[in-house]
């Protein structure tokens, strides 16, 4: 919960300094102002967004072909490099 804290601060004092607000102006409107969303907001956002995206991606679901279509998904291959590879002059 304290990490949540300091986010909260930090994003507080980011919007005010976007906007050259002062330290005691309140915060939502100036969060609304910037279409910012509060941390708490953000993380339920963002938890509906990824289970939506998983029951459509799952095949199990009856989920419309239209929320599927609208997904790509891409494999990304990460290449992990064991040894430094030397240049030569």
């Amino acid at each position: 919960m304290a990490q949540r804290h300091g986010q909260i601060q930090i994003q507080n004092c980011l919007a005010r300094t976007v906007v050259k607000a002062p330290k005691s102006s309140h915060i939502t409107p100036i969060l609304r102002s910037l279409h910012w969303l509060k941390i708490n907001e953000r993380i339920e956002y963002t938890g509906k967004l990824l289970s939506l995206t998983y029951k459509v991606l799952r095949p199990t679901t009856s989920q419309p072909d239209y929320l599927h279509n609208l997904i790509s998904v891409q494999s990304i291959s990460l290449q992990v490099e064991l040894a430094p590879r030397l240049l030569s002059p």
